[in-house]
């Protein structure tokens, strides 16, 4: 509790708490303390029932203003401006949020200044430092009607309201001290001359040769020069060829120096480019995305799509699914599908020990539809409908599993309160010690 210790300090208490139908009792020095359920992120809690000794939570923080001690002032002293609905906070549109500034005729970012919800700020100039390090100047500032204002080397500067996460300031209000700030980070390039923009670097592509199906390469443009080129089985055993390549970017286009030769890509869109021909005809023959879409199980066996520009669809790769059946009301098996069409079935508690059973299988989709290679039989799923489907080994209701992503564990088992204890013989002159010993067992009284 804010300032409630004895020099003002914070006052901090370390209680336990049950939940029951949504609604937390806390122990409160002797006191069961009831919540209200939470409702639009807040709930609230009363020492006895009546409304002057409830306290209303929510996950939004109101802080005091800086200063309680000086309240202030409205314009017309005589008529004190009272907010029409008392339950409304303040508002603070700065509180807790960083704005980048560009100014004094500079087309990118001098400054930036970072709010923080307890009414002080930072302002940070780039490069002003005298070893050309940042300059950092902090400060308060306060908040009325929308307007931040700031404490700023002795001097009140204030801001203009914020509008679309922009607002501006000036010293003297002249347009050529004034900088506006904003929320979007406009960085100096790294040449303030000529900007380049690399937007391949950082990122890996996957390839396929238009016309198939699946992926034949992979592009990582570890660097701003340097890229790692897989080819994916094209070595003499059928091993990945990596080489490590260079390449330039120029409006958007990457050039790749690849056994002596300039080969262009398109410009990304949508994370797609397209790898251009190497004999100079700008004919696309290579199609990069970010997503893999790597070949089936069975590379002997390639799924030719009828447009050989749509890609297969699995609505299964990546996923995790729990499934209810059998006559159980919580899940009895887990299935977890990977991008290699590669599937992993765990049943709970079925090993010998009461340890899970995991089988692991291989699975093809077609039709949005998965068949799982599960001990030498073929299963079939129905397809996938509001991230649920179902498995039968036999057609029957009985055998169907159904799974969904959302998992639903059985219950703890619930902890035993009642014995029952059976001796076969006893020394009557000794029941007192035998009590004793069956109440240590028991932890009963």
């Amino acid at each position: 509790m804010y300032g409630q210790g004895e020099a003002g300090a914070d006052l901090v208490e370390n209680l336990t708490y049950t939940v029951s139908d949504g609604i937390a009792i806390v122990d409160y020095k002797g006191q069961k303390i009831a919540t209200t359920k939470i409702e639009n992120d807040t709930f609230k809690a009363s020492l006895d029932g009546t409304e002057e000794n409830t306290a209303s939570f929510t996950t939004k923080a109101n802080p005091a203003p800086a200063k309680p001690e000086t309240p202030v002032k409205p314009t017309d002293p005589e008529k004190p401006a009272e907010p029409t609905d008392p339950e409304t906070p303040v508002e603070n549109p700065f509180a807790g949020k960083t704005f980048y500034g560009t100014g004094y005729g500079s087309s990118y970012d001098i400054c930036k200044l970072d709010f923080t919800s307890d009414l002080k700020a930072t302002l940070t100039y780039y490069g002003l430092g005298e070893a050309g390090d940042d300059l950092v100047f902090n400060s308060t500032y306060t908040v009325s009607d929308g307007i931040a204002t700031l404490d700023y080397q002795g001097d009140k500067v204030a801001t203009t309201k914020i509008e679309n996460d922009t607002f501006k300031v000036s010293k003297d209000g002249t347009e050529e001290n004034t900088i506006s700030f904003t929320t979007k980070a406009n960085p100096a390039p790294t040449d303030p001359e000529k900007p380049v923009e690399n937007p391949f670097a950082g990122k890996t592509f996957y390839g396929k040769i238009i016309g198939y199906s699946y992926d034949f390469w992979e592009l990582n443009f570890t660097s701003d020069s340097e890229v790692t080129l897989t080819a994916y089985g094209a070595g003499e055993t059928g091993a990945d060829v990596v080489e490590n390549l260079t390449y330039t970017v120029s409006d958007g286009i990457a050039t790749i120096e690849f056994q002596g030769k300039n080969i262009k890509t398109t410009k990304i869109e949508n994370d797609t480019f397209k790898l251009l021909s190497q004999d100079g005809t700008e004919e696309p023959v290579m199609s990069f995305t970010t997503e893999a879409n790597p070949a089936p199980a069975d590379p002997e066996t390639p799924v030719e799509p009828t447009d050989p520009e749509t890609p297969v669809e699995n609505p299964f790769a990546g996923k995790t699914f729990y499934g209810t059946g059998y006559g159980s009301s919580y899940d009895i098996c887990k299935l977890d599908f990977t991008s290699d069409l590669k599937a992993t079935l765990t049943y709970y508690g079925l090993g010998e020990a009461g340890d899970d059973l995991v089988f692991n299988s291989t699975y093809t989709v077609s039709d949005g539809i998965a068949t799982l290679d599960y001990q030498g039989d073929k299963v079939a799923t129905t397809k996938i409908e509001n991230d649920t489907f179902k498995v039968s080994k036999d057609g029957t209701e009985e055998n169907t599993i159904s799974f969904t992503r959302k998992a639903n564990p059985a219950p703890a088992a619930e902890e035993q309160t009642e014995f029952t204890v059976t001796l076969d013989s006893y020394d009557p002159a000794k029941k007192i010690p035998v009590i004793k010993v069956i109440r240590e067992i028991t932890g009963l009284g």
